[in-house]
């Protein structure tokens, strides 16, 4: 019961901190994305950073994506 307990709290708490930057309103791939994502330097540095490798809060960008941003 505790593990169900954790486990929900931890969904709970990654999909605050996955909305809390910026509303990932759109879906591409199962993913959502800000509705800016085809300028990324511009619309998801402030969460992903200004790399876009992400940190302890947001993934890389480039999990998903290669250098191409289509």
């Amino acid at each position: 019961m505790l593990r169900i307990i954790l486990l929900v709290l931890f969904s709970i708490l990654i999909t605050c901190i996955y909305i809390s930057c910026g509303l990932h309103t759109e879906e591409l791939g199962g993913v959502g994305h800000v509705a800016g994502y085809k300028d990324p330097a511009q619309n998801c540095t402030e969460c992903h950073g200004n790399d876009l490798k992400g940190d302890e809060d947001a993934p890389s960008c480039f999990t998903c994506h290669d250098q191409n941003w289509e």
